[in-house]
């Protein structure tokens, strides 16, 4: 078979994943695949650096065909989907980072975040942009939702160094799923004053009977999608020879 037929054959490294999350919040769902893929990456071996270029292609123009459907749906602004591309840029890069694979390869001086922003300081805008999105909750709940996973999966951006960088997340975290809570089933002002409490002295120990309840409601879609995250990587563990072998082919076969 031919180098132009074996590049032709070859399905999606992303479709080959069939991730789709929970189809609740397509700034998740359709960034899922992507995640995943990268936490793949920072963990496989052996991969010289021309794969990692015909990989990374891959990834940018999956980016952009995500981006390009969250705007058809018609449901975000563009200035927000223009900083979900940059938050899911500055993700995968801190993933494919942690491989001594990358960090050595044509990767590390030519970044996502450098390709689509020209920015080379290493995702520290992600925070800003997610505090901007918790100026509303309300408005911002997918994209808030979004930031809490790449949280959750390990990103911590200019905090990575810091010794309190894990305790920073966890504060972080807590002020995502705060600023979510009232974000079901209240009016936009109950909702921005719910999100902006002082959650140190309001703990969820100290709340009425209500409260708690309100809050239980709430985090319960947060913890469904955690356990979809969960169920993925263990399944992605318990088949780790299978998959690396199957990734490991398709990219030989690539780049044939």
């Amino acid at each position: 078979m031919s180098n132009k037929n074996n590049r032709s054959n070859q399905t999606s490294l992303i479709e080959s994943l069939q991730c789709i999350g929970l189809e609740k919040n397509p700034c998740v769902d359709y960034s899922l695949s992507l995640m995943l893929l990268a936490y793949r990456l920072s963990k496989i071996t052996s991969i010289d650096n021309k794969n990692i270029e015909e990989i990374r292609e891959k990834i940018i123009n999956d980016i952009l065909y995500m981006s390009s459907k969250l705007s058809k749906l018609r449901l975000y602004e563009e200035l927000d989907i223009s900083r979900h591309r940059y938050c899911l840029s500055v993700f995968i890069d801190e993933m494919v980072m942690k491989n001594d694979a990358f960090i050595q390869s044509y990767w590390a001086n030519n970044t996502l975040s450098s390709r689509f922003f020209n920015e080379t300081t290493g995702g520290d805008k992600f925070f800003g942009i997610l505090y901007k999105w918790l100026e509303n909750p309300d408005r911002n709940k997918d994209m808030l939702e979004f930031c809490y996973a790449c949280i959750v999966l390990g990103y911590k951006g200019k905090y990575a160094l810091n010794e309190d960088g894990d305790n920073k997340m966890i504060y972080l975290c807590e002020n995502i799923a705060s600023a979510l809570t009232p974000t079901i089933n209240s009016d936009e002002e109950t909702a921005f004053k719910k999100a902006y409490r002082d959650f140190k002295k309001d703990t969820f120990l100290s709340r009425r009977g209500e409260d708690v309840f309100k809050y239980s409601i709430v985090v319960l879609p947060v913890l469904i999608v955690l356990i979809v995250f969960i169920i993925s990587f263990l399944d992605i563990n318990n088949q780790s020879r299978n998959v690396s072998s199957h990734l490991t082919n398709k990219i030989e076969m690539i780049t044939i």
